[in-house]
């Protein structure tokens, strides 16, 4: 992953979304949750509700996405055909009862369109959030550095991971796996044993107290031996077995499973092995359509995704080493006043520009999102969260400027408009278009921040250490890791959402 830092630096404080509206997930695939998925909704409005599901596959499978909130929201499976970041609105009528609604198979299908049923997509019909003006002030009334102690920073991180030429192939082969003539150039393998990591074309049917269960059954399913997909005992249970064989898998659900018929129930699984999949050797033809044709040969093509690999690796480091700075920094230099109008320039603009929108998203007011989602109240939120949130944006902020006044780093006109071109290129868009809804003089400030990073990171002092010492390490590294632990998050999540809407514009 390349360097993508144009509204990462501006958006650090929104960890607590990035901590707050990623749902408790459980790993549940058919028939971990079978094919059907139980759906419980705390009724807020009325007995018709919309249940929303996003759904990002590539690969036509079902895949089931448990989300656990304080409204207790089941989310609906979808069976994804090569669908990207594809949002999905279900909306049906039922009279919900304390048990909860159910979604049988037929309805299921029924949903994604086998009757009259409405399926859309979901598209944001609100006005688009533009950020406002950055109010004006003086760093140095809040923060004037005049010693050099920021560059006796020493900060202690793992050495970057090396790429493995098996990681190399995974990729590879998972970049096939989605390739639109997949079937076609599938090799089935129809004799040999299952072995861990296989991929295995099976049928099953599961039944309980000797009748089929809803759910459990399903042909020509592709299952990953080792994945984790299914309930325990089911992988583990086909490995050895002959190809074109037949096994009865006798099982036990977990108590905690989440469909009430199923929840701990002893179960068997009547399973025919049909084939294992495997992908053909890598060709010049193949990767010249892997590559979308950049690359016409294997040497190449394989390179290209190992360097792409390492630059991941590589950029995980730097982030790494950039947390532990921050920290440093924030030790060295403890503010104990912001300017307020910048306080709440932040604090408005984590609930516009998150909190809002995912709340219209999920058709839900801000205030009934906020305490599904945190359990609080909206005044409670943001004075627990989104305040402190805010101002962590704004000690980052103050303390770099304050070393790049010092250090005499700026970020002129010509700078900022090679990067801007720069990343706009990189996107595929106009400059105007990357930068819509982004006051110039705060993407300047947030650039002028990244810059001063960069140059802390060329003179600070770096250890590198073992994973072992990294396990063994106390006090102030542990108490690190803990501080940083949210703005590393922050700027994880804020480059992902600031890649994903560049790319999703572009195309």
């Amino acid at each position: 992953m390349t360097k993508k830092n144009l509204l990462a630096a501006l958006l650090i404080c929104s960890a607590l979304v990035a901590a707050g509206c990623s749902s408790k997930e459980k790993e549940t695939e058919a028939p971990k949750q079978s094919e059907t998925a139980a759906a419980e909704v705390k009724e807020t409005t009325a007995a018709t509700e919309a249940k929303v599901v996003e759904t990002e596959a590539k690969a036509a499978e079902t895949e089931v996405k448990a989300a656990d909130t304080e409204a207790e929201a089941v989310a609906v499976s979808t069976e994804a055909e090569t669908l990207e970041t594809e949002q999905i609105v279900y909306e049906y009528t039922e009279t919900e009862t304390e048990e909860g609604y159910e979604i049988s198979e037929s309805e299921l299908y029924a949903l994604l369109g086998e009757t009259e049923t409405e399926i859309y997509d979901y598209t944001e019909t609100e006005t688009e959030y533009v950020m406002p003006p950055k109010p004006a002030y003086e760093v140095s009334d809040y923060l004037k550095i005049t010693d050099d102690a920021y560059k006796n920073i020493t900060v202690q991180v793992s050495p970057a991971l090396k790429v493995t030429d098996e990681e190399v192939d995974s990729e590879i082969h998972d970049a096939m796996s989605y390739l639109e003539n997949y079937d076609e150039i599938v090799v089935k393998k129809k004799e040999g044993k299952v072995q861990t990591g296989d991929t295995v074309n099976i049928d099953y049917v599961g039944t309980k107290d000797g009748k089929e269960f809803d759910g459990g059954s399903a042909e020509g399913y592709d299952l990953e031996i080792g994945s984790g997909s299914f309930i325990d005992g089911f992988e583990d249970g086909l490995i050895g077995k002959e190809i074109g064989s037949e096994v009865d898998l006798n099982l036990t659900f977990p108590e905690d499973y989440g469909v009430d018929e199923l929840n701990g129930a002893d179960v068997v699984f009547h399973v025919t092995l049909n084939y294992i999949s495997e992908l053909p050797e890598l060709t010049d033809e193949l990767a010249k359509e892997l590559s979308g044709e950049e690359y016409d040969n294997v040497k190449d093509y394989v390179e290209s995704v190992r360097s792409e690999l390492q630059a991941n690796y590589d950029d995980e480091y730097r982030n790494n080493v950039y947390t532990q700075i921050m920290t440093k920094l924030n030790e060295l230099y403890p503010l104990d006043q912001y300017p307020e109008e910048n306080v709440e320039y932040y604090v408005n603009d984590i609930m516009e520009r998150y909190i809002n929108s995912y709340a219209s998203m999920y058709g839900m007011s801000v205030e009934d999102f906020i305490s599904a989602s945190y359990g609080v109240t909206e005044e409670e939120f943001r004075a627990q969260q989104v305040v402190p949130a805010a101002q962590s944006n704004l000690s980052q902020e103050i303390i770099l400027t304050a070393i790049a006044d010092k250090e005499g780093i700026t970020m002129t006109d010509e700078e900022l408009d090679k990067l801007l071109e720069g990343y706009a290129k990189e996107y595929g868009m106009s400059v105007e278009e990357l930068t819509a809804g982004t006051d110039r003089e705060t993407i300047r400030s947030s650039e002028l921040q990244q810059k001063t990073m960069e140059w802390l990171y060329e003179n600070v002092k770096i250890e590198e250490i073992e994973e072992t010492e990294a396990g063994d390490l106390t006090g102030a590294a542990v108490e690190t890791e803990a501080e940083t632990a949210a703005q590393t998050e922050a700027v994880t999540a804020a480059q992902t959402e600031a890649e994903t809407a560049a790319q999703t514009e572009a195309e």
